[in-house]
Parts: structure tokens; sequence; C-alpha cells
């Protein structure tokens, strides 16, 4: 488990805007809510998640934490304006063509390179859509870039029986 106490940290966290009105801390990717002046706890508390931060008389110094979590980071994208928008992974579709995209946000993206890294938005081609994304080799999202810039609306997605997906204009 990894815990610290005793040392005094002012820095590496970021307060950001949380789904309610309460700000949510970010410390190495993770969020954490505010649970009374001085104590944070994992926001995947309620799913088990044991980690927390204890705050120092000035809340603003991390006086003990408990750091260690079961799960992945939340995914959040910066804006151009500095704001932390939080985004759902995305995921592999399969289209009936056999061509496989990631979906994510309600657009799907293709794959420009065999690496599998970069995918930018469907409509890169015919809408000069600005919109990309870069994946880890597992397929886990790492950057988000433009996608809320997207210049045409999300395709209209069907499921056939056999899971694949397709389009209709």
């Amino acid at each position: 488990m990894i815990h610290f106490s005793g040392v005094a940290i002012q820095s590496g966290y970021t307060l950001i805007p949380g789904p309610y009105k309460n700000n949510l801390l970010m410390l190495n990717g993770y969020t954490f809510a505010q649970k009374r002046k001085r104590y944070w706890y994992c926001s995947k508390k309620n799913a088990g998640c044991k980690a927390k931060i204890n705050m120092a008389e000035d809340g603003v110094t991390i006086r003990e934490a408990v750091i260690e979590h079961f799960h992945e980071p939340p995914t959040y994208h910066v804006t151009k304006t500095g704001e932390y928008v939080f985004f759902r992974n995305c995921h592999l579709i399969t289209m009936s063509s056999g061509k496989q995209l990631v979906y994510y946000k309600g657009h799907t993206f293709s794959f420009r390179n065999p690496s599998r890294r970069h995918a930018y938005c469907s409509k890169y081609v015919l809408k000069k859509c600005p919109a990309r994304l870069k994946l880890y080799p597992d397929g886990r999202l790492r950057a988000a870039t433009n996608t809320m810039e997207h210049n045409h609306p999300p395709p209209k997605l069907f499921k056939n029986i056999d899971g694949k997906f397709f389009t209709v204009a």
C-alpha cells in the first residue's frame, strides 16, 4: 500500500470542477471528492476504493494520503481555455464491412496507421474534422484533441443481429 504522512506536500494536485457544485481534487490523474473540510476520498469510494487524502489545517497542504487505487484513473480532456472535461473511455466497434473503428462520445474514429495509436475522426477526409484520439497500445484512451469541436453531427449507428454496426445516411 502506498502511504505517506508527516511530510507536507503543497504542490502536485489540481482542483477541477466536479459534476455537482463542489470541486474535485486531482492527484496523479485520480479524482477525490471532499468530505468535510480536510478529508478527500477517491471518487470511486462507493465502488470500494480506499484511497484518501487528509489535508493540514490550512486546507491546502497534504498532510497524509493513501493513494493506492484498484482502478484506472478517469479520463479528462483539457480544452484550449484550460477547462477540464470528463470523458468516458472509448471502445472498439466492428462495422458490417469488417472495419474496426473507435467509438468515443457518440462519434467514430478510424486508424490512419498500422500502429493503431492514433485515430482520426471518421469524417476527417470528407469534412476536414479536427477531432483526434491518441491511444495506449492496449486500446485505452491516452489523449483527446478537439473532440468538442466536431464540425458535423455524430453518425447514426445501428447494430446488426451479429453485433456489427452500420450507418444510415
